[in-house]
């Protein structure tokens, strides 16, 4: 009787132990689950530009952006864009922006339209979208 007794507080033990690992585990697994990563999409250094680009008569035949890149450097996008005779939106997709810009595009031979929007470093959402 003694040995069963001893038999019994060793599994007793060793479930005990096993319940307490399972619990920890639980935790850290519950604590690596909160923990907030950063946003690689969401801008904190220059964004992505929506554009929206107004057809009018003519028809854009390239869209470019000249400014500050999220490294500080000044850079240049363009992009080819199809007819199009209803507003249309492009995006600057891996192209990060920041400060004012220079969006022009090209609405009729010799014709052109530009603007001038400032594009902040510091963006909740993935494109900051901007009317030319």
């Amino acid at each position: 009787m003694v040995i069963r007794v001893t038999l019994h507080s060793a599994r007793r033990k060793v479930m005990f132990r096993r319940l307490a690992f399972v619990l920890l585990l639980g935790l850290v697994v519950t604590l690596i689950g909160t923990v907030q990563v950063p946003s690689v999409n969401a801008g904190t250094n220059g964004q992505q530009l929506g554009i929206t680009y107004y057809a009018g008569a003519g028809r854009p035949t390239r869209i470019t952006v000249q400014g500050t890149n999220q490294y500080g450097a000044q850079a240049t996008w363009f992009k080819d864009v199809p007819p199009s005779s209803k507003p249309a939106t492009v995006i600057t997709s891996g192209w990060y922006w920041k400060g004012t810009v220079l969006i022009t595009y090209g609405v009729a031979a010799y014709v052109y339209r530009t603007c001038s929007p400032t594009v902040p470093s510091f963006w909740a959402f993935n494109v900051y979208y901007v009317q030319c």
